[in-house]
């Protein structure tokens, strides 16, 4: 949604901003494709270079020279941000003096900022062909600390019983006993969407309790999610 909505309103990524896309695999590409996001990552510059190992080892290929010769005339700290696993420095490119991972989405709204030195909680992303700020009005799902990992994003452990993807599982005709785990459905995205923050563990700081429940703004409503 974040490069359907970027395109629309007339953001775009800097000519000075390399961009590039080299998911896990070649279902992925199917999977973008047929969510309709594939254009709109085409139009920001996020191009399929490849599958797997291509930017955490440093295979998306190079900066345009006029970067290059900047970076190095002005002794400029660089930064590089990608959702992979690596953010060796230099890894990326020997350029790339700064190297943080993020999420898909965070990487490209950093493309389309231009810089990591912005504060997406104060200040705009961009503005649109008219002048105005990009995203407003924006809602809070998660207000997550520093103690997260993959598992709390994307569990692989049991199914739990009243969970979202027990429900579907359930309506789908499949008995609790035959749930299995999360990782045994990793191809399932139905199954895998709504098993989203479904970690038992997760704590967001809006509860006091750990679980996959949050807060619903502007209510105050306590709820599940993914639905």
């Amino acid at each position: 949604m974040l490069c359907k909505n970027a395109v629309e309103k007339g953001l775009t990524v800097a000519p000075y901003i390399k961009t590039s896309m080299s998911p896990g695999s070649g279902v992925v590409t199917f999977y973008l494709r047929e969510s309709g996001v594939t254009p709109y990552l085409e139009k920001l510059g996020f191009d399929i270079v490849g599958y797997g190992c291509m930017t955490c080892i440093g295979n998306s290929g190079p900066l345009p020279e006029p970067v290059v010769e900047a970076i190095e005339k002005g002794d400029l700290v660089s930064a590089g941000v990608l959702s992979g696993n690596r953010n060796f420095e230099g890894r990326v490119h020997p350029n790339t003096r700064a190297n943080y991972l993020a999420s898909p989405l965070l990487v490209v709204a950093y493309a389309i900022a231009g810089t990591v030195s912005i504060d997406f909680e104060t200040e705009p992303l961009g503005k649109d062909s008219s002048g105005n700020d990009s995203i407003v009005n924006a809602r809070v799902l998660l207000n997550l600390g520093d103690s997260v990992t993959t598992d709390h994003i994307s569990p692989a452990g049991s199914i739990a019983r009243n969970s979202p993807a027990a429900k579907y599982l359930i309506e789908k005709g499949i008995a609790p006993s035959a749930f299995n785990s999360y990782g045994s459905r990793r191809g399932n995205d139905a199954v895998m969407t709504r098993g989203t923050f479904a970690n038992i563990r997760l704590v967001n700081k809006f509860l006091s309790k750990s679980g996959p429940n949050t807060i619903h703004i502007p209510s105050g409503k306590e709820t599940s999610y993914p639905k």
